[in-house]
């Protein structure tokens, strides 16, 4: 495989969204070659912790951190460019179907860009970076797994699948037969491999989000039932694939699956992590939505007439094989794959429900916290964050049942940065339960800070001292859709007879606001 990469010795190869999981390994595997390799990343979708983890201006690339919407840098790399990779992308089904205003500037709106750019400044050949995402639920009326080729219909079924299918139409329109440029389309499928790192907010990355419930003593939330099926691609064989598609001549003007034709269940990978850690626990929860229910290629980049090589029919694609743990006591999740064992993803700290620090596993890992932690481990934290009582036309209290521990507390969670409590307070509501509230209508009644109420111990023996500012609000918007991860009941239910068990802290906020409705003074505790 290396030497059919020989063409691409001092070839000079921009690779916009390069600063993540793919786009390391990608700059790496180019560099190892002879080229040289430009970055262009705002490096934001990620903590800085992931990002010296992924390595990319360790191993010599050249790091741009800019904004792939900037037509101005991306004409000045491109001036200088015989490859581009197109990479960079609002890379996230669940956060684009929540921002689809983010997605259509980053994935729209940053194409563009890069075509406009290309027509102006002309390279040798372009790879769009695209994703099994265009092909939904495969073709209708077709029940179980189907085998997806690159000709047939596609059915996007979410913001980003659907922003993804308008980039490769863009592509095809825009650097067609007069075009200088030359073109090429890869999709990729479920992507894994070391080091994994959930981005924050995020309900992409299968494996390492499993193996972290897994070790965490966390059911392993298996959505829809984990009947889904995937087709799970090692990240080395995914940036081998895309570096080919930069040289191969039957490449040009070329859509192609990257995956390795083998289909395997979302609870198939559940039961290999198991194996792992006795006593794991599957819950099933709703199905997500935009989640195709089953993946499976009726051809394969790495296996194609165009892409296919001798050293790889010798040593086989790296399937997922079995997931373990470092060590029974702790250390990070790590995958098994082609017979070692490789870091898969990096956890240290373990959220209680119903605490300000992260609130869920979900929202917790490359989160500010989570950053901190890796830093000063479990000792004490100060962490400023918010709660949030909403009522409705009869002075009831919203109240959310915790997915994990079945507690019942008010919507709270920690300030990032660059946010303040408002901005927490706007953000955990919106993310735990689905309603939106103004900042103008929330009004802080109190705040708790009393350390014998709100200084929590983890079980891994972090422990975090809470300082809370409390917000009651009657006017929102938006319909009530739990987030599963997180919540699995909210309620309505009067402030004098709220659901049981109740987190302790929440049992003093409401007295706190008892005290503020009938006084009219700011609550401190």
């Amino acid at each position: 495989m290396l030497s059919r990469l020989g063409k691409l010795l001092n070839a000079r190869v921009l690779v916009t969204g390069g600063g993540g999981l793919v786009g390391s390994r990608l700059a790496v595997l180019l560099q190892s070659v002879g080229a040289e390799v430009t970055v262009l990343d705002r490096m934001d979708a990620y903590p800085e912790s992931a990002h010296e983890l992924f390595g990319v201006a360790r191993y010599g690339a050249r790091l741009v951190v800019g904004d792939v919407c900037d037509p101005a840098t991306v004409a000045g790399l491109l001036r200088g460019a015989d490859f581009v990779v197109h990479a960079a992308a609002y890379a996230d089904v669940a956060a684009c179907t929540r921002r689809p205003d983010i997605a259509f500037r980053s994935n729209v709106c940053g194409t563009q860009v890069v075509l406009e750019q290309i027509a102006a400044y002309p390279v040798r050949r372009l790879v769009l970076v695209s994703s099994a995402a265009v092909y939904g639920d495969g073709l209708p009326g077709v029940e179980g797994p189907q085998r997806f080729h690159e000709d047939q219909c596609l059915f996007p079924l979410s913001v980003y699948a659907n922003s993804k299918l308008w980039a490769e139409h863009q592509t095809r329109l825009m650097l067609g037969p007069s075009s200088r440029t030359e073109y090429a389309v890869v999709r990729y499928f479920s992507v894994y491999g070391d080091p994994q790192i959930p981005k924050p907010g995020s309900h992409s990355w299968m494996v390492p989000w499993l193996t972290i419930q897994a070790r965490l003593g966390r059911p392993m939330q298996l959505n829809g039932g984990g009947f889904q099926v995937r087709d799970l691609v090692h990240v080395d064989d995914v940036a081998e694939a895309t570096a080919l598609a930069l040289v191969e001549e039957q490449m040009a003007e070329q859509t192609v699956n990257v995956g390795t034709g083998t289909p395997t269940s979302v609870r198939e990978v559940a039961d290999l992590v198991a194996a792992h850690f006795p006593g794991a626990r599957r819950v099933t929860t709703p199905g997500r939505r935009g989640s195709p229910r089953g993946l499976r290629l009726r051809r394969a980049l790495l296996g194609t007439a165009a892409l296919a090589s001798a050293d790889r029919s010798r040593r086989g694609h790296r399937p997922v094989r079995a997931l373990a743990a470092r060590h029974a006591a702790g250390g990070a999740p790590v995958a098994v794959r082609g017979g070692r064992v490789t870091a898969c993803c990096h956890a240290s700290g373990v959220v209680v429900p119903g605490t300000q620090e992260g609130g869920s596993q979900v929202g917790y890992i490359g989160s500010y916290i989570w950053s901190l932690r890796q830093k000063v481990g479990s000792r004490l934290l100060l962490v400023p964050g918010a709660q949030v009582l909403l009522l409705d036309a009869e002075g009831r209290g919203l109240f959310q049942q915790r997915a994990d521990s079945g507690v019942w507390e008010l919507p709270a969670g920690a300030c990032e940065e660059d946010g303040d409590f408002a901005d927490a307070a706007v953000r955990e509501l919106a993310e735990e339960t689905g309603l939106q509230v103004h900042r103008a209508d929330l009004v802080a009644f109190g705040s708790l800070s009393d350390p014998r109420v709100h200084t929590l111990t983890y079980p891994n023996g972090d422990v975090t001292h809470c300082f809370a500012l409390c917000f009651m609000a009657r006017r929102w918007s938006g319909e009530l859709r739990p987030s599963p991860d997180e919540v699995r009941r909210v309620e309505f239910r009067a402030l004098t007879d709220p659901p049981s068990p109740l987190h302790p802290p929440t049992a003093v906020v409401l007295s706190m606001y008892e005290a503020f409705r009938d006084g009219g003074r700011f609550q401190a505790r």
